[in-house]
């Protein structure tokens, strides 16, 4: 839903860069930030949440920290972090008239020791500690798993079929936690490639404002060139994260597979019938006649 919801922004800021003029208000102003920003948020706390979740499968006696209602509680927390973490977006996000023209632009003036503050949290908060939270848990999944197939390999298999079938209704997945660690290590690995020039870019930006703010000086052409080169760079960069993950799970997760297929077929048996089909067999498709 958070790559939906990024998405969905792009559209807007096309048309505003193709007219060099925001034209849809102050709300979808104050939107389209919020939709940019707590994806970040939410794409690495849900990921935090597969990596742990991964590594307490592991455990035998830690089912019911995995109930449904437990899943939806984390959801519902990670998205209330990520808009509580995108209130100064909404506080200072406005529409300001530029250069004859109306830009969409955080208006809000912070000071130095503000904008420092603001910088590295997002630094901590949507990058670093996260980063920390799924290494711990995969490593603790990895040395686990690694132990258990060194020990005892047919009682560490009966023991995971077990394990993953109390919480499946006595159904053994086809996709293991050690296929699942696998999977989330790549879309981190993306995540943190597609976002981490993002941040670099911001502490650019931080860098450049303090050296303004101690001695007035600026920045040479030169770098003010590379630096919108880079910046664009780096917020296309943050789009493409969006777009990967769907690409990778389909890669990676054999259920996810047969997941979109089994619409893709759907979809064509029940809404695009063959051509080949007589008109006899379309009729009593359409109308129940067997």
């Amino acid at each position: 839903m958070a790559d939906h919801l990024l998405l969905w922004t792009l559209p807007l800021y096309c048309v505003s860069t193709f007219k060099s003029e925001w034209m849809f208000g102050s709300v979808i102003c104050k939107l389209s930030y919020v939709f940019r920003e707590s994806n970040k948020y939410t794409g690495i706390l849900t990921l935090v949440a597969l990596s742990v979740d991964r590594c307490l499968a592991s455990y035998h006696n830690t089912a019911a920290l995995r109930r449904l209602p437990v899943g939806i509680a984390v959801c519902v927390a990670a998205w209330l972090f990520s808009l509580l973490a995108c209130l100064p977006y909404v506080i200072s996000a406005s529409v300001v008239v530029f250069g004859g023209r109306r830009r969409c632009l955080l208006a809000r003036q912070m000071t130095l020791q503000d904008r420092r503050a603001w910088t590295y949290s997002q630094l901590v908060l949507g990058l670093a500690a996260p980063l920390v939270a799924i290494a711990g848990a995969n490593v603790i999944l990895l040395r686990r798993l690694r132990r258990r197939s060194i020990r005892r390999p047919e009682v560490a298999a009966e023991g995971s079929r077990r394990s993953f079938a109390s919480c499946g209704g006595g159904r053994v997945p086809s996709f293991g936690p050690l296929a699942m660690a696998k999977l989330v290590i790549v879309v981190v690995g993306v995540f943190v490639a597609c976002q981490l020039p993002y941040h670099v870019v911001e502490l650019m930006s931080l860098a450049t404002y303090q050296s303004y703010s101690a001695d007035g000086s600026l920045p040479s052409a030169t770098f003010r060139t590379a630096f919108v080169y880079i910046n664009t760079v780096a917020q296309l960069l943050v789009y493409v994260s969006s777009c990967f993950n769907p690409v990778i799970y389909g890669i990676f997760n054999k259920n996810y597979r047969k997941l979109q297929w089994t619409k893709r077929t759907y979809a064509r048996v029940h809404f695009y019938p063959p051509v080949c089909l007589s008109m006899e067999s379309l009729y009593a498709r359409f109308c129940c006649v067997e």
